[in-house]
């Protein structure tokens, strides 16, 4: 009779058994048994993942670097499991690196020299004096952008000046909302949603405004989503965030994140040179 079944052997996805011409021996010339004394089967192989790899060079546009394993020691065979966890991590080079726009959605005119990218924001123009220096997006759009932070940032509260493009004065950000991810892989998590009053109106320099997030956000990306707008769309004059006792605006003179006196912390209604 059949022997049990050998362990599966995970390199080829099979597994063996065997018997033997035993019962009776052939004997005074009596003939061998008929058919074969082994038989193999397929068997199912859960996959079992490899070792990292090194980690990869540090991505200057995102400030983190990578590093990836496979799901090969062994691979996954005959309708067995798939790996469990993650095939790819990625984690913070030392240092924060510059901070840019990934993506971004911007009104465009062929008929105005204007630039209206949303890099505008990360200085503090206080005034609309001419077609540049802002952002807005598409008319009538519920327009986004998304900016690398350069690296891991937590915050609780941010910084920012509607707009109400120049002396047309015909649109403004009304509702808005803002979102943050570990990584451009992971969900983004929303930490605030608002409303803004109409800016249209509003003498110049329009105000700094002060906002507290629903809870602490930590993350190196984040978005910016309109929702609603005054008039013909939205945008965006400035924005920063405000880390705990420290202000990290989005200014491209301040890169070294200086800590700020706790009176002017605790005064943020008011933009200070």
């Amino acid at each position: 009779f059949w022997g049990n079944w050998a362990s599966c052997d995970s390199s080829s996805g099979t597994k063996k058994r065997t018997r033997l011409c035993i019962n009776p021996f052939p004997q005074n010339g009596g003939a061998l048994c008929a058919g074969n004394g082994h038989e193999v089967a397929k068997c199912p192989v859960n996959g079992g993942w490899s070792i990292w790899g090194h980690w990869a060079s540090c991505d200057s546009s995102f400030g983190t670097k990578k590093r990836t394993r496979q799901c090969n020691n062994p691979s996954t065979q005959n309708g067995g499991a798939s790996c469990s966890g993650i095939s790819q991590e990625s984690e913070n080079c030392p240092g924060c690196r510059e901070k840019g726009v990934i993506s971004g959605d911007i009104y465009t005119d062929p008929q105005l020299p204007s630039d209206f990218h949303v890099d505008n924001i990360f200085t503090h123009n206080k005034e609309e004096t001419s077609y540049k220096g802002y952002w807005i997006a598409p008319n009538q759009t519920q327009g986004s952008f998304i900016i690398n932070l350069g690296c891991q940032r937590t915050f609780n509260s941010i910084n920012l000046v509607n707009t109400h493009n120049h002396g047309h004065r015909d649109r403004s950000t009304k509702k808005f909302r803002l979102s943050v991810s570990q990584t451009q892989e992971e969900p983004w998590i929303k930490v605030l949603e608002t409303t803004l009053e109409d800016s249209r109106q509003q003498l110049d320099p329009l105000p700094l405004q002060t906002m507290d997030l629903q809870s602490e956000a930590e993350g190196q990306f984040l978005k910016f989503e309109l929702l609603e707008w005054y008039g013909h769309g939205g945008g965006l004059q400035y924005f920063g965030i405000i880390e705990p006792e420290l202000l990290f605006e989005l200014d491209n003179a301040e890169d070294d994140l200086t800590p700020l006196p706790p009176k002017i912390v605790l005064n943020l209604n008011v933009y200070l040179d």
